[in-house]
């Protein structure tokens, strides 16, 4: 497990790739990453945003959503992310597992 000194760099290398390409969903997705990793949900999910605003299809930014949705349990929005996500990435192992979970909780609250 990462320090959270090594995970405030990681965030300044994502923050300063940003600055010199402010259109990289990429970089927006890694650092909410790392922010989700800080617990600084709110600027996660900003950055998150940001990522599917410039690419709808990002398969990381979509899995980093449904989980903090998944977090709130709401459910049909992790669903719904994932779906994407799986869509765009067949085989990504992390979107497959996190859709099978969130399939399975939403059952459950039904």
């Amino acid at each position: 497990r990462l320090a959270a000194n090594q995970l405030e760099t990681a965030l300044q290398a994502y923050r300063q790739a940003i600055s010199l390409d402010p259109a990289s969903a990429e970089a927006h997705g890694r650092a909410a990453r790392v922010l989700a990793r800080l617990d600084r949900a709110v600027e996660a999910k900003q950055s998150l945003e940001t990522a599917l605003l410039l690419d709808p299809l990002h398969v990381e930014a979509n899995v980093e959503t449904a989980r903090l949705q998944a977090a709130t349990e709401n459910w049909p929005a992790a669903r719904r992310l994932l779906e994407h996500a799986v869509a765009a990435d067949p085989a990504n192992r992390a979107a497959l597992y996190q859709l099978l979970l969130a399939c399975r909780a939403q059952q459950d609250s039904a």
